[in-house]
């Protein structure tokens, strides 16, 4: 009866998304709940084989509380400045994101849920539907993550049903995350706060990503 909540509750989340993709919270939050680790055997084994992948996923743990005043007191050509700036600028919160986790499939949708908002920072996408789409495509790229790829669906049912002139702009987006995602280097099992201190641009090229 429990599982059929969840179910039902995914159901309604992903129309809830393509009436608003300002709703994918809903879908991640139940996806997480009923997600099964064979289903993704792929995503975990390429975490896996990054490097410091295979030792996050036994340590599993957790992502520090980020402080965006702090932030803000740095340089202003610094990661953690930019960050800041794009999270205040967006009204978001950086600790919002408190999902449990029990196993390596869970533990990935926690820590992409706790840095999603460092990958806009690092590969250069607002928080449009555009920029959602290309940072959502980037993420498949890089890890191959099914629930990646069911929201990009999602907010493509979107589009088509009541947005469609943005189709072009939005296929465009989606094209240069996969490509970002395939040539540059993979973001999940990075040590963020090392980061913060450095040059946005120095950090940005020693990536990949400039």
């Amino acid at each position: 009866m429990k599982k059929m909540g969840a179910a039902l509750k995914f159901i309604y989340g992903c129309f809830a998304v393509i009436l608003d993709p300002g709703k994918t919270d809903i879908v991640a939050s139940v996806a997480h709940t009923i997600a099964k680790p064979e289903r993704f055997q792929e995503t975990i084994s390429v975490v896996k084989g990054l490097p410091g992948g295979a030792e996050m996923l036994e340590k599993k743990p957790l992502v520090p509380p980020i402080d965006l005043d702090q932030l803000q007191k740095l340089a202003q050509d610094t990661f953690g400045y930019r960050y800041a700036e794009f999270m205040k600028t967006n009204n978001l919160d950086p600790n919002i994101y408190q999902l449990p986790f029990h196993d390596d499939i869970t533990y990935i949708f926690y820590r992409y849920g706790k840095v999603h908002d460092l990958w806009h920072v690092m590969a250069g996408f607002d928080t449009s539907l555009q920029g959602e789409i290309g940072v959502l495509a980037h993420n498949y790229a890089q890890n191959f993550g099914a629930g990646a790829m069911l929201i990009i669906s999602l907010l493509f049912m979107h589009v088509i049903f009541f947005k469609p002139h943005l189709m072009k702009s939005c296929v465009e987006s989606f094209v240069k995350g996969w490509t970002l995602g395939s040539q540059t280097k993979h973001l999940i099992a990075l040590e963020w706060t090392d980061l913060f201190p450095r040059p946005y641009n120095e950090v940005r090229r020693e990536m990949g990503y400039a």
